[in-house]
């Protein structure tokens, strides 16, 4: 069954107790949770500290997406209160990669690695027998609200099609942009998790809804 994960970040920050409770009641899967140091990206948001009160409500499991610079450095601090923790392949090298990969399964947490648009996916090749989740972007990381970027199915593609041919058992993740006219060309080329945020945020009264169709389709 396709995995809903909405990003708090599109979320009233004032009250992300009540929005957390709200995902819960919806039916989420997950609360996915932007980290963003300012360098990486240009934007600033939910700092370890944060995660770390989120993960108090104990409502949901966190999908922790670090769009930050040197991520070995940080990992740690986010690693007690995520259950996914996902990495940018543009922010590490193969020493950084295999030492966050260590820490994070020592932890029986789930590793994701993600990449930009603009990114070639061939990057990632020698990484993917050891995650657990691709977060695949369809926007430029940094900003919610932004617009579904296409080359993000050809990404899919290819993930999924790789996947097959090596018997690999990541997720596949989808984040950026995603609506009614999206997600289901999504969950058709076996997307296994979408993270929406101004979809699903827009009307508080619809998400319960907007979530079960999303998950009727990949029934």
């Amino acid at each position: 069954m396709i995995k809903v994960s909405p990003s708090l970040l599109s979320s009233d920050l004032l009250d992300l107790r009540s929005a957390l409770k709200n995902l819960y009641e919806a039916g989420a899967d997950y609360a996915h949770v932007d980290c963003m140091d300012g360098h990486f990206v240009n934007n600033m948001a939910f700092g370890p500290s944060f995660v770390s009160a989120l993960k108090k409500e104990n409502l949901l499991p966190l999908d922790v997406h670090l769009m930050i610079d040197n991520p070995l450095k940080f990992i740690d601090l986010y690693l007690n209160a995520a259950s996914i923790v996902t990495i940018h392949v543009e922010t590490i090298d193969e020493k950084d990669f295999f030492d966050i990969e260590k820490r994070v399964h020592s932890k029986k947490k789930l590793l994701g690695i993600s990449f930009r648009p603009n990114t070639s996916v061939a990057t990632l090749e020698k990484y993917l027998p050891y995650v657990d989740v691709v977060l695949i972007m369809s926007v430029m990381p940094g900003f919610s609200g932004q617009k579904f970027m296409d080359v993000a199915y050809a990404h899919l593609d290819f993930l999924n099609d790789y996947r097959q041919k090596k018997h690999l058992n990541y997720l596949l993740e989808v984040d950026g942009g995603v609506d009614e006219n999206i997600y289901p060309t999504l969950i058709n080329k076996k997307a296994d998790i979408i993270v929406s945020g101004k979809y699903l945020f827009d009307d508080i009264n619809m998400m319960k809804s907007k979530i079960q169709k999303m998950k009727n389709i990949g029934n």
